[in-house]
């Protein structure tokens, strides 16, 4: 069936909460000014209250552009009021429209259409909304949609102040199970499936049936898992058996990894097989669940966050133009527009890195700059892999080990002896020694969505190998984790 804007909004209203149906945008200007057609005469602006650009402090800025990550070449990209003329300076610190800046528009709507992150139906019925972040994004999709009546999915153990925020609006959180079997990773269907057909009599039939699920499928926070395809294909159907929508956070799914190699634990196939850009965007990159939909039942979150800079700020939002123009009207009245600046830094920064102005060799660079992010990731997920399975805590099997499969996190769970103390009490009591020995982790139990539901997952840390200044800092900190389970345990 083909799909109208009119069957959008009809599909769809009934997934606005009772919040934004009584917002009304009271706005002020013209959005477009009457015609004004008399040769040599300038057309005077007195309605917006606007500065003029000669009282904005920053004249020009130059930005240095490493060519790849850890380098210390650069490129350097002059900014200025004129300059790029694309996007100059004069317009990024100025108001600006709330969607964003259109060539930064254009360019992420040509990379996702490049990936085939984006929706089977009409080219037209969807867009690309610039934002403030995905943590932004999602905060104005809850307040938007959800309110006491709604009740949302999520992944039982996650990123938790998206929990908050979808608390915040009334609404409640159901946790699904999560699998940590290599060969069955992330949420459980047989769990979930059979949940929602018995939802009337299962332990959630006081709620009224859900209307969302929240998931991070690829790089999971904070288990590094990732959903297989089948498994992906399984809960689209799903949400469209039970009228659901997918709320699909993707911040990690270009930081994906081959399977480790336990044989060869320095393998990196990015630098082995020379892979190229087209072998990465059909091999190693997972199918999306905004290029299964067919029926606009899919919003996808992505961010500049992980892949260029978290200070930016700046992400972008691909929905149906239903869900669109509702989150667009928040956004006028809330952050107003996408920073200014940003937007500015990240797209020239993109358009610099290419040889040439080309969509097709700009896209081309910005894949090459991501592909050299993940070998960077792989090269440390294997280093620290390699420390953990040689740890003296792993050999004394204190500790076990779950791999990632993408992202930026390994869980290791503590082999606790629950005889000995709750098992919350023993992993805050193990992070006061791993203080002592100098390390420290995130607790897993606070990641949990419910801890009675996830009990028999509260006893593991989640460890990042993003932030330490490099391989031999994550040797000695993995060191100092083992030293400080033993310690404790042995």
């Amino acid at each position: 069936m083909t799909l109208t804007n009119q069957e959008l909004r009809d599909r769809f209203a009934p997934f606005i909460s009772r919040r934004d149906a009584d917002r009304h945008i009271n706005i002020f200007w013209e959005t477009q000014p009457s015609a004004f057609s008399e040769p040599g005469k300038q057309f005077i602006e007195l309605s917006g209250g606007m500065p003029h650009t000669s009282f904005f402090p920053i004249e020009s800025m130059s930005v240095n552009i490493l060519t790849a990550p850890g380098s210390t070449d650069t490129i350097n990209v002059p900014i200025t009021h004129e300059t790029p003329s694309s996007l100059a300076l004069k317009h990024t610190l100025q108001y600006a429209l709330s969607e964003g800046f259109q060539p930064l528009i254009d360019f992420v709507r040509a990379f996702v259409t490049r990936l085939g992150n984006v929706p089977q139906y009409d080219p037209s019925l969807w867009q690309c909304l610039i934002a403030n972040g995905s943590c932004d994004s999602l905060f104005k999709i809850f307040q938007t949609c959800t309110d006491e009546r709604s009740v949302v999915l999520v992944e039982e153990l996650t990123f938790v102040p998206v929990i908050s925020n979808i608390l915040a609006t009334g609404a409640k959180v159901v946790p699904l199970k999560l699998s940590m079997r290599d060969d069955d990773q992330g949420i459980d269907t047989t769990y979930m499936e059979d949940l929602l057909a018995n939802w009337e009599t299962g332990p959630y039939a006081a709620y009224d049936r859900p209307k969302f699920l929240y998931t991070i499928p690829t790089g999971q926070n904070p288990t590094g898992l990732t959903q297989s395809v089948d498994k992906r294909r399984k809960i689209y159907a799903l949400a469209q058996k039970y009228d659901f929508v997918i709320l699909e956070d993707d911040p990690y799914g270009y930081l994906k990894f081959p399977k480790f190699n336990h044989e060869k634990p320095m393998e990196n196939p990015y630098i082995s097989t020379e892979m190229t850009t087209e072998q990465y965007a059909r091999d190693v990159l997972m199918t999306s669940y905004i290029s299964m939909d067919t029926d606009g039942r899919v919003i996808r979150f992505e961010t500049f966050s992980k892949i260029f800079a978290p200070g930016m700020r700046l992400s972008f939002v691909i929905l149906n133009n239903f869900f669109y123009e509702k989150l667009l009207k928040f956004q006028e009245i809330t952050t107003r527009q996408p920073t200014g600046i940003s937007q500015q830094i990240v797209y020239s920064t993109i358009h610099a890195m290419a040889p040439t102005k080309n969509t097709d060799d700009v896209i081309e660079a910005w894949l090459h700059w991501i592909m050299k992010l993940a070998c960077s990731y792989t090269d440390r997920r294997n280093v620290m892999l390699d420390a953990l399975y040689n740890s003296e805590a792993y050999k004394r099997g204190l500790y076990s080990v779950v791999e990632p499969s993408a992202g930026m996190f390994i869980i290791v769970n503590v082999n606790v002896d629950e005889k000995r103390a709750p098992v919350i009490q023993q992993m805050d009591e193990l992070i006061r020694v791993m203080d002592k020995h100098g390390v420290r982790a995130i607790l897993g139990y606070k990641m949990a969505v419910d801890r009675e539901f996830s009990k028999d997952h509260l006893n593991f840390f989640r460890l990042t190998y993003a932030y330490a200044d490099n391989h031999e800092q994550l040797r000695e900190a993995v060191t100092r984790l083992s030293d400080s389970v033993v310690e404790y345990l042995a």
